[in-house]
């Protein structure tokens, strides 16, 4: 019922949001987001001249305020950011929705390890892949189906995570807090007072260590990080932990994305 539901709310918000028409794309494909990934060497936004056309299932959600204009899309082999200049993605692309990226125009680069496709960013930019902010633009770029089926995240130990992972939907267990900042220990606070908001480091059981970073404007932000051992799930970035060494992070989509064990 859940999936008839979201394919009914497509096909309207279709009309509604002057978004292309739904259909079967399942031929469109030209090539994995692995080979855009080995031929996409550089941060500086490259445009791709060639019909180039990936195919995959959207695993990024916006409805819990921690991710915001990005959409990500993974295929079997790897996975891409689209930058998006809207709001409500998780209506327009739910998870699990199977998209095809036309890429002709688009600059590709990389943010936090992230392959990101768009426009491309100004010289003086912070970001070398700008947001599609013009409908025309996200219509040509974008084209839906009607098969919506969430993907499985993949289980995976901290020490087999690589940065070729980043962008990718995976889960990790028996992860215990160890340093967060959402605390203030020159007042007595302790991890026991920890929230998600910020930065949050755990280890797991072999003593490796993965990072999660979750937004304030993100609805569980405020929430409490239980003491006892989690399993977090999560979209893979490469970065700096609070300024320090890079590692691998997580950035969980919902609430439901973190249990405990």
């Amino acid at each position: 019922m859940y999936k008839y539901l979201i394919i009914a709310m497509l096909l309207v918000g279709c009309a509604h949001n002057d978004m292309p028409s739904t259909g079967d794309i399942s031929a469109e494909r030209t090539a994995s987001i692995a080979q855009i990934r080995e031929q996409t060497t550089t941060f500086g936004g490259n445009i791709v001249s060639d019909d180039v056309v990936v195919t995959g299932r959207v695993t990024s959600s916006d409805s819990d305020g921690n991710f915001f204009r990005s959409l990500i899309v993974e295929d079997e082999s790897g996975a891409i950011e689209l930058r998006i200049k809207s709001y409500d993605l998780a209506t327009l692309y739910p998870e699990g929705l199977l998209v095809s990226l036309h890429l002709r125009g688009c600059a590709l680069g990389y943010d936090m390890g992230i392959l990101q496709a768009g426009s491309k960013g100004e010289e003086y930019d912070y970001y070398a892949v700008d947001y599609l902010e013009t409908t025309q633009s996200i219509n040509r770029v974008i084209r839906r189906s009607t098969d919506v089926s969430p993907l499985t995240p993949r289980r995976c130990a901290i020490r087999d995570i690589g940065r070729a992972d980043c962008g990718r939907l995976i889960r990790v267990d028996n992860l215990t807090l160890r340093h967060t900042t959402s605390i203030d220990t020159l007042e007595g606070m302790t991890l026991n007072d920890a929230t998600w908001q910020g930065y949050a480091l755990f280890f797991d059981e072999k003593g490796d260590s993965i990072a999660v970073y979750t937004s304030p404007d993100a609805r569980f932000a405020k929430q409490s990080i239980a003491s006892t051992p989690l399993s977090v799930t999560g979209i893979v970035q490469w970065c700096k932990y609070n300024g320090g060494e890079e590692c691998p992070h997580l950035k969980m989509r919902y609430t439901s994305d973190y249990e405990e064990m």
